[in-house]
């Protein structure tokens, strides 16, 4: 019998970004494995997920599980990890770090399968949104301010008199 892997990531209000993942054999689940790490500028869900999926690996590897499958409802991170390069200084990181580990992995005799899911069937996400609080007051409300002045220095911002 295998091991299924849920791992997931959510950013807080605080600038740190919690990674979990959540393990089962069969039908019994081990407690969940949380990591909080420093958010980094311009990271989007995408490298949140991909660090996520790099704290699953490590996991796997420690404990020497030998049949596994990934469960993630992004299936941008599974496909990304099957390329053999990356378009993103920012991932550049990761995609070395997730290479590495899938490597040793298979050399090890490691058998990775991953499933994609729908978000709500993500244990590890479900973890996670129970452990942090809603945000209360302005419910639906989008901060687009702080999200241009982040891009005020890039070169790819329109004029704001054209």
């Amino acid at each position: 019998m295998g091991f299924s892997i849920y791992f997931g990531a959510k950013k807080d209000t605080e600038g740190k970004v919690h990674l979990a993942v959540i393990v089962y054999e069969g039908m019994t689940s081990f407690p969940p494995i949380e990591e909080k790490i420093d958010d980094m500028p311009d990271a989007t869900f995408y490298e949140h997920e991909t660090a996520a999926m790099l704290l699953a690996l490590e996991i796997i590897e420690d404990e020497g599980y030998d049949d596994v499958t990934l469960y993630n409802q992004n299936k941008l991170v599974f496909e990304w990890i099957q390329k053999f390069n990356h378009e993103n200084e920012l991932r550049d990181m990761y995609y070395k770090e997730v290479r590495k580990r899938m490597a040793t992995l298979v050399e090890d005799e490691t058998d990775i399968q991953y499933k994609v899911i729908k978000g709500k069937q993500n244990e590890a996400k479900r973890y996670l949104q129970k452990k942090q609080p809603k945000k209360k007051g302005n419910e639906g409300v989008v901060d687009l301010t702080s999200m241009f002045k982040k891009n005020l220095n890039k070169k790819h911002v329109i004029n704001k008199h054209d």
